[in-house]
């Protein structure tokens, strides 16, 4: 009686890097939007039972007003319909293959954030989803929220820094910037930006807060300089190591044990 199922990824011909969910083997009949990395996988490799995607009107949104990863939304809009979403991992049942020319939509010359309004539009669509589920509570809503901007914000192959720097000039920048920091404003509350993954949670505090293009990059290169930089104004709050930093007067707690771990890892 599953709505949505989700198979287990794997590396098929020319596997390309892009991540493997659900290694673990471990099949869940009605897994968790929060705590079973659902929102890790929204490409839409899935099965769907068709009378929900029907009852609910879940369809693929038109290309002129999500132009780009339009299968999140697809996605996010499924799961907030769903009673009862599946996981099995107890064997492969997607193979992960790369075309041999290397390509894909995501290359092509339309398939990019190069307007404002590309990176906007599904920012606020998928909360308007969270927000319009009715099954998921207010405390469940104020989570995702924080879940799903911690994945635009930094993904696999892209920041929301280099999504800034693809404007194509100065005032497109700044529309970009004011535009999610009038839906973060508006739309997350202060403990939904505490849930925010680190890896994240510095650029939503940035643009909350006021911060232009350049003042974001010189945030990005000050907390990546190194392991001295991470010795400096450094407390812990509520079990996180934060790094105090001023962002326009005001004292922000800017999480950093991820920055930690990727030194530790060699990463940077």
């Amino acid at each position: 009686d599953s709505d949505v199922i989700i198979g287990k990824y794997a590396e098929g011909k020319m596997y390309n890097g892009t991540q493997v969910p659900f290694k673990n083997g471990k099949n869940i009949k009605d897994a968790s939007i929060i705590t079973d990395h659902i929102l890790s996988t929204l490409a839409p490799h899935k099965m769907y039972r068709r009378a929900m995607l029907n009852q609910y009107d879940v369809r693929f949104p038109d290309s002129s007003y999500i132009p780009v990863e339009e299968d999140q939304v697809f996605n996010m809009k499924a799961y907030s319909v769903s009673r009862k979403i599946s996981i099995l991992a107890d064997k492969d049942y997607y193979y992960w293959n790369q075309r041999e020319d290397f390509g894909n939509l995501g290359k092509s010359s339309s398939y990019t954030y190069n307007e404002p309004w590309k990176y906007l539009n599904i920012l606020s669509e998928v909360f308007n989803i969270i927000e319009a589920s009715p099954n998921w509570t207010l405390a469940e809503q104020s989570r995702l929220k924080a879940m799903y901007i911690g994945r635009l914000f930094n993904s696999s192959y892209t920041t929301v820094i280099e999504i800034i720097k693809l404007q194509k000039n100065e005032q497109e920048r700044e529309k970009l910037i004011a535009g999610l920091r009038k839906i973060i404003n508006e739309r997350m509350d202060a403990q939904s930006i505490n849930e925010v993954r680190q890896a994240s949670r510095w650029m939503v505090l940035g643009i909350k807060y006021g911060m232009n293009d350049e003042e974001l990059s010189n945030l990005e290169t000050e907390l990546f300089s190194g392991e001295k930089s991470l010795a400096q104004n450094i407390q812990s709050i509520n079990g996180e190591t934060v790094k105090n930093l001023s962002i326009h007067g005001r004292t922000c707690a800017i999480p950093v044990d991820f920055l930690k771990k990727e030194t530790s890892l060699g990463t940077k």
